[in-house]
């Protein structure tokens, strides 16, 4: 059929074939949502959720007092998800812990994705409407694919949207009792503030019609008591808070400390983002054009809100999607695209079908993409210490990473209490966040928590930094290396010269030998073959009973796969045996570096009278950001410094900082000889008691 020319032949076309491709997009939509809903991670705070479920049902805990912290342990919780809470501890207790999940995300994506279309089909949507949103409905889903309560929000927000197109701006009865039921419902469930963001936008409106209607002052009454009441039905919750307070005293300061609320550049490289960036700010223009200020006040909002809380991108893109999806379905495309050029018909059809290819291609991809995300997904949980710790019937307070106290709660409470996990702002303040990121920048915070909350054991990741932090504040010593997490503990811990040789491997003296070996063999017998610790101890042990360290040091050959914790043993004993070339080597070869690590590669530089180098090197230490420097490394760096400037012209770093470093150190400074530091300058002797 040729009549109106080519681009109307594209339109027409997806309208004769409206089945088979609404059909066909559904059905590869549905394919989309099984694969994201198995990806196995859950969300961390997941699991805190879960055990407050379950021990609600099982043992009649409050959900509304905490029980597994040892911080905040008896205090209020404000406003938890209790109804997702039972539902996802009944899920697990029937299906198991991840069928458990699979099935409540599968559900939750079937749910929504189910009322887009009954949503579209009333909107009497084009086909090309449903090829463009169902896709995007899932690229948003993607972004959120963990196990979490708005999950089920995200199916009130397009209800919300329901109600706002039923209505038709009109205030009655029959139109307020299922808003004002659904917003009991949310209230009660998990965060309605999208629904409050929504009828707010439809109050507004039919503030307008009435406004250009002349409406009587019974009109008015009527509306400001349906809108009283709708605000009203937040005060019905167990703990009578109202959501809209909450969100007027949330600090800013969250945004700062939390990573899910921090925007990342690396959104402007997703598809599916700069096609949601594209819809909304078409909606936005198209809704200023008509006129249509509620839903512009929607659309504002929300998209305002994502800019600068960027876990809104989901819902908050949802709830454009069903204004976009209501905008273009109130459009008569026939008589539109005849009215238009061919080439500009041509280009209005080529961008609609490069929408839905990009979505889809991008939909398939990012599915791949947790498939394989599945093979490592257990690491992200310390599952293995977790295990360590049931065996050998080891329990107490931790101090543990906030992503994974959740987890910890989960698999071994109530005999252990945690620090902190994700329950901040409803459990946790601010100010306790701030003090947990600064306990984990300084060894001397930490052991001030240690002693205040009588600490047994931390859980921490395996990097070098945590290592350093526990070592150097003494109380606790390295029990466990798992994949991702060890275990540190006070009371006979498995590995405490292992633990502090990692901390400071400049620490390592010949007299460690027996004890070394006694390490050795208990880290065989206890550690899974995975461990971090293996290669690690192998390899001290190896030097410690090389009779020519010199020779054994110059005999290694490095391999790409050789951890930083070897190559920074390896480096302070070469320095230890003047191998200063070879020392800097291995320091080069490291991939995250520290202060210290700096400090040692030009102090191997000053060894080879290479003034310059080492001067650059330290230039680049003082340049970088550290979250905490020890005092010692600031004697440290100011005798190099000292011993540059007496042998040279420092041309990078200002006499003048030198100075005032110098004034910082004070009499530390002159600890010193004219001949500067040297390896033992790094074990300090306020460390080497775990040593003898």
């Amino acid at each position: 059929m040729q009549k109106n020319g080519l681009a109307m032949n594209w339109f027409e076309y997806t309208e004769q074939k409206k089945t088979l491709l609404i059909s066909g997009s559904i059905i590869i939509c549905l394919a989309m949502l099984m694969v994201t809903a198995r990806r196995n991670v859950a969300a961390f705070d997941a699991f805190w959720h879960l055990q407050t479920g379950l021990d609600w049902l099982n043992y009649g805990f409050s959900p509304w007092l905490d029980h597994y912290s040892f911080t905040f342990h008896g205090e209020e919780i404000a406003n938890p998800p209790f109804i997702f809470q039972v539902l996802l501890a009944w899920l697990v207790t029937h299906f198991g812990l991840e069928p458990g999940f699979q099935v409540y995300k599968f559900v939750c994506f079937v749910s929504l994705l189910g009322l887009f279309i009954v949503i579209l089909r009333r909107l009497r949507a084009p086909t090309i409407v449903y090829c463009i949103v169902l896709p995007m409905v899932v690229a948003l889903l993607q972004y959120r694919t963990l196990t979490r309560p708005e999950l089920v929000s995200y199916s009130f927000s397009v209800i919300a949207m329901m109600f706002y197109y039923r209505t038709k701006g009109e205030l009655s009865t029959s139109g307020m009792l299922p808003i004002i039921g659904l917003m009991l419902l949310w209230n009660n469930y998990h965060s309605p503030i999208i629904g409050y963001v929504i009828f707010f936008g439809y109050f507004f409106d039919v503030a307008l019609q009435q406004l250009h209607d002349g409406a009587s002052a019974r009109a008015w009454l009527t509306w400001m008591v349906w809108g009283i009441a709708i605000v009203a039905v937040g005060f019905v919750t167990p703990g009578l808070n109202h959501p809209l307070i909450n969100v007027l005293f949330f600090s800013a300061e969250w945004k700062d400390l939390i990573q899910e609320y921090v925007f990342h550049k690396a959104y402007f490289s997703h598809v599916p983002f700069l096609i949601l960036i594209t819809l909304t700010l078409v909606t936005l223009v198209l809704l200023a054009w008509k006129r249509q200020f509620g839903l512009l006040i929607v659309c504002a909002v929300l998209t305002f809100s994502t800019a600068s809380l960027v876990r809104l991108l989901a819902p908050s893109g949802i709830v454009m999607l069903c204004i976009f999806a209501w905008l273009m379905s109130d459009i008569d495309w026939e008589d539109l695209l005849r009215g238009l050029p061919a080439i500009l018909r041509n280009a209005i059809g080529t961008m609609a079908l490069l929408l839905v290819v990009l979505t889809l291609i991008s939909g398939v991809s990012r599915s791949r993409l947790y498939m394989e995300e599945n093979k490592v997904a257990a690491l992200k949980f310390p599952s293995d210490v977790a295990d360590y710790m049931i065996d050998y019937d080891i329990a107490g307070r931790i101090f543990n990473e906030y992503s994974i106290g959740g987890y910890l709660i989960y698999r071994l409470s109530p005999d252990s209490q945690v620090y902190i996990d994700g329950r901040t702002n409803i459990l946790y303040p601010i100010d306790h966040l701030k003090h947990f990121y600064d306990a984990l920048k300084s060894s001397d915070i930490f052991l001030q928590e240690v002693k205040r909350y009588d600490i047994n054991l931390a859980i921490l990741p395996n990097k070098l930094h945590f290592f350093s932090l526990v070592g150097k504040s003494g109380p606790l010593g390295l029990d466990f290396v798992g994949a991702e997490f060890s275990l540190f503990r006070q009371n006979r811990p498995n590995f405490p010269k292992l633990g502090t040789l990692l901390a400071l491997p400049a620490c390592w003296n010949q007299g460690l030998s027996a004890e070394l070996e006694e390490e050795k063999i208990r880290a065989i017998s206890i550690l899974p073959s995975y461990s971090m610790l293996l290669p690690f101890v192998e390899f001290v042990m190896a030097y410690t009973l090389a009779d020519k360290k010199n020779a054994y040091l110059e005999n290694l050959e490095v391999t790409d796969d050789w951890p930083d914790s070897v190559l920074k043993f390896a480096a302070f004993q070469a320095l230890n045996q003047r191998l200063d070339q070879l020392a800097f080597e291995f320091l080069d070869k490291i991939y995250q570096w520290d202060f210290r690590d700096f400090l040692a590669s030009a102090l191997a530089k000053i060894h080879l009278e290479e003034w310059q180098t080492a001067e650059k090197i330290l230039h680049q230490a003082t340049r970088n950001e550290w979250p905490r420097v020890a005092f010692n490394d600031l004697v440290i760096l100011h005798a190099l410094l000292e011993q540059i400037r007496q042998n040279s012209t420092l041309e990078l770093i200002d006499d003048a900082y030198v100075d005032r470093l110098a004034e910082q150190v004070g009499a530390s400074g002159d600890s010193f000889s004219s001949f500067g530091p040297d390896i033992r300058s790094f074990c300090p002797d306020t460390w080497q008691d775990p040593m003898r």
